[in-house]
C-alpha cells in the first residue's frame, strides 16, 4: 500500500503521495528506485494505493486517457470504467473473478485519487466515484493523514503544505508509507 492525499484550499488543489515501494512486508529503500505514483491524465492529475501494476499500465496506450477530461464524477467514473474495460481485453493477466467473487461489482485491485480543475475525487475498488470538497486520502495510511487534515485544515496552511503534511503523518505512524513526497498542484474553480 502506500499513501494519497489531495487538499483543496485557497483556489489551489495539491495531491501528494509518498513513494515507499512494497512488496508484502518487504520493501525497497528509495536510493535503490521509487515509483512515480502521479500520473497526468489531461489536465488533472492521478495516484493510486494498491496493486503496483497501476504504474505500468497507466503509462501504456491503454491508462493514459487521451482525450479524456476527468472534471466531473460522471466522466472519471466513465474513465474507469473504459480502463476497467480495455484491462479486461486486452491484457490476459487480468483476473476476471468469476462466481467466486465475493463482490457482484468489477475489482480494480487499487483506489484511486484524481484532482482536477473541478475538485478532489476519490474511486473505490468497485468504481465508486466520490467528490470530495475539502480533502480525502487513501491506502494504508488514510486514517493518520485524514487525522491530520481534520485537525489542520481550518489554520493558516495552505494546500499544498496540509497535503505534505498530511503525508509526512501517514510515512510517522504506518510501516507501509515511506521515502520521499511527490506532490502536483492545479488552480481551482472549485469555492474550497
Amino acid at each position: 500500500m502506500s499513501i494519497g492525499v489531495a487538499v483543496a484550499k485557497g483556489g489551489k488543489i495539491a495531491l501528494a503521495t509518498d513513494s515507499q515501494n512494497s512488496f508484502g512486508s518487504l520493501r525497497m529503500g528509495s536510493d535503490n528506485g521509487s515509483p512515480n505514483r502521479i500520473e497526468k491524465i489531461g489536465s488533472s492529475f492521478l495516484t493510486w494505493t494498491g496493486n503496483g501494476i497501476y504504474e505500468d499500465l497507466l503509462r501504456e496506450p491503454l491508462g493514459r486517457g487521451k482525450g479524456h477530461s476527468l472534471n466531473d464524477a460522471s466522466s472519471v467514473f466513465q474513465y474507469f470504467m473504459g480502463l476497467w474495460k480495455r484491462l479486461r481485453s486486452d491484457y490476459s493477466f487480468v483476473d476476471d473473478k468469476g462466481d467466486d467473487s465475493e463482490s457482484s461489482f468489477a475489482q480494480l485491485d487499487a483506489s484511486f485519487l484524481v484532482v482536477s480543475k473541478s475538485g478532489i475525487y476519490g474511486v473505490t475498488t468497485t468504481m465508486c466515484v466520490t467528490k470530495f470538497t475539502k480533502y480525502w486520502a487513501i491506502g494504508s495510511g488514510q486514517a493518520y493523514a485524514l487525522g491530520a487534515l481534520h485537525a489542520l485544515y481550518d489554520g493558516r496552511i495552505d494546500a499544498e503544505a496540509l497535503a505534505r503534511r498530511a503525508v509526512e503523518t501517514a510515512i510517522k505512524f504506518n510501516i507501509y508509507c515511506g521515502g520521499e513526497i511527490e506532490l502536483r498542484t492545479i488552480r481551482s474553480t472549485s469555492s474550497a
